[in-house]
């Protein structure tokens, strides 16, 4: 399984607990993907780009608010659109997997 599809997974079945921060929070697990996360308008604001994903699609952005409390579970709607991102590029991710593994 690809790590684009793992994230799906996990961000489905467990949507309403994740938190921003964390070895399994969605701040890491887009990092993973190669997802660049700045700040926005606020700390809790997070910004999230993919220059190789901009690269060759319409992708730009994406952003969600952590809120106050970065360990607490996140609301359903920032993780709702961070997967729907996910699962419209996936092949694309894929594609960019693929490229890396086979430079290594």
């Amino acid at each position: 399984m690809s790590k684009v599809s793992d994230a799906i997974e996990y961000l489905s079945k467990r949507k309403a607990s994740i938190a921003c921060k964390g070895k399994n929070g969605l701040r890491a697990m887009l990092e993973e993907l190669g997802f660049q996360d700045d700040e926005g308008d606020s700390p809790n604001h997070r910004v999230f780009t993919h220059p190789a994903l901009s690269s060759f699609t319409d992708f730009a952005t994406t952003s969600v608010n952590c809120g106050h409390q970065q360990a607490k579970p996140m609301l359903l709607p920032y993780i709702l659109n961070i997967l729907r991102v996910l699962r419209k590029y996936q092949d694309d991710f894929e594609t960019l997997e693929k490229q890396q593994n086979d430079q290594s």
